[in-house]
């Protein structure tokens, strides 16, 4: 009794012994017997015709159906991505998000990138995930006057103020 599929089906008029039957080529499309040939039925509708076996599959991965350079892996009238990189889906064409879960702080907005993300700091942040404050440097009050430069007629004096109160921290404006 035969288990299997049949595919291919070509009948002759010419019988063949046992050794003549292995050396036969396997799987050649372009076989044809002259009792009936399998391309007769192509046109026909049939589960024949939709279920592949070894001799009809074609190679599924020719096409480079998987994105994003992601490896392809033929299979038997199918193929399957493998994503190894920064992408998911069936044909490795959705990027991953890699801000959910992020570690932005500080109102932070997060940018997702191809395997990893960057951090947008708003003005008064800085560090790779916004977590330092930018402190500028502050104005302390006027200190005294100075002597006048002369006793009388067309001098000056001068008081002064450091941009100390507080000094400027962390890229902050002096």
């Amino acid at each position: 009794m035969f288990v299997g599929r049949v595919t291919s089906l070509n009948l002759w008029d010419v019988s063949f012994n046992d050794s003549e039957i292995r050396s036969l080529p396997r799987c050649v499309n372009d076989q044809r017997g002259n009792v009936i040939a399998w391309r007769q039925f192509q046109k026909l509708e049939g589960p024949f015709l939709i279920s592949a076996t070894k001799c009809d599959d074609i190679d599924n991965c020719a096409s480079t159906p998987c994105e994003n350079e992601e490896t392809c892996l033929d299979g038997q009238d199918m193929f399957t991505c493998s994503c190894m990189k920064a992408y998911t889906g069936d044909r490795c064409d959705v990027n991953i998000d890699d801000c959910v879960g992020n570690s932005c702080q500080n109102g932070a907005t997060c940018i997702d990138e191809e395997e990893s993300y960057t951090c947008e700091c708003r003005f008064e942040f800085t560090g790779a995930f916004c977590e330092t404050t930018i402190v500028d440097g502050g104005w302390t009050t006027w200190g005294i006057w100075g002597p006048c430069s002369v006793t009388c007629d067309s001098g000056h004096q001068v008081r002064v103020r450091d941009c100390s109160d507080p000094e400027p921290e962390n890229g902050g404006a002096n």
